[in-house]
């Protein structure tokens, strides 16, 4: 991913959004190589609250970035963690929470 990013002339990175460790590891190698890359991330499935890998990922990211969430349940959960992303609706939650 960090060697395409270099070679291509693309400005944005869209990855999903689940907590995987490689998420973090991706977005920190490409930003500290191309710094004005911006990082789009898609939050497109439930996240429970005690999910480990997304409150870690909110807790020690330091990059700003920007987090689509599927309903103002999400974005507020994940505002309450970190206010570093920039949090954006796209979807609507399927519940009533």
């Amino acid at each position: 991913m960090q060697e395409f990013c270099l070679k291509s002339d693309m400005n944005t990175l869209v990855l999903t959004f689940e907590g995987h460790s490689y998420e973090q590891y991706v977005i920190e190698k490409v930003k500290k190589q191309q710094p004005n890359f911006s990082i789009v991330m898609y939050q497109h499935s439930p996240i429970v609250l005690d999910q480990f890998g997304v409150k870690q990922f909110l807790k020690t990211n330091n990059i700003s970035l920007c987090i689509l969430t599927t309903g103002n349940f999400y974005k507020n959960m994940f505002s309450n963690i970190s206010t570093i992303p920039h949090y954006i609706v796209v979807g609507s939650s399927k519940s009533n929470l």
